[in-house]
């Protein structure tokens, strides 16, 4: 009877092994397995993200209902929010690169072109917090990364909309 449980117990936890994968080579090609797309992919902060290139997908809603996508790829980030504000529902976009913030509505004839160089007080804010850098709006987002996930995203992601003529240009 003992034999027969050490039997049963032995061969669960081969299944069980073989299961996790164990002793086999792991989907992701190359000889480690995978490992090394693993390691890359694998981000602390929204900061070693960008530092390394991983490209990240944020979605999370703010305390004022805003629902938000960011798109993270190097130093480039494009910000898709919806909400309510006054009457309506309202959708504005953002892209933001070389410490300059773009910003257009659906929509919209126009958009707005903030140099963030040019900027020398606190009128431009993210949430209650005050921007005066691409680095500024990058470390707000340092609250958010639970929200984000690696992906792959293509670089028209941060292409601005043709057709549309910017404030500030």
């Amino acid at each position: 009877m003992h034999k027969t449980i050490l039997s049963l117990t032995l061969f669960f936890l081969v299944l069980s092994l073989a299961g996790a994968g164990c002793g086999k080579k792991q989907e992701g090609g190359g000889p480690d397995g995978g490992l090394a797309q693993k390691a890359k992919d694998t981000f602390v902060s929204i900061r070693d993200a960008v530092d390394r290139s991983v490209a990240l997908r944020c979605e999370y809603v703010d305390d004022d209902g805003t629902k938000t996508i960011a798109y993270i790829k190097g130093k480039q980030v494009r910000l898709d929010s919806e909400g309510t504000k006054g009457k309506g529902n309202m959708v504005v976009h953002g892209v933001i690169r070389d410490n300059k913030m773009w910003i257009w509505g659906d929509n919209a004839d126009k958009g707005v072109l903030i140099n963030f160089s040019k900027i020398t007080d606190d009128s431009i804010k993210m949430g209650n917090q005050p921007v005066h850098s691409q680095d500024d709006i990058i470390a707000r987002l340092e609250d958010k990364k639970d929200t984000c996930r690696t992906t792959t995203i293509a670089d028209s992601e941060f292409a601005l909309p043709a057709g549309l003529s910017f404030l500030g240009e």
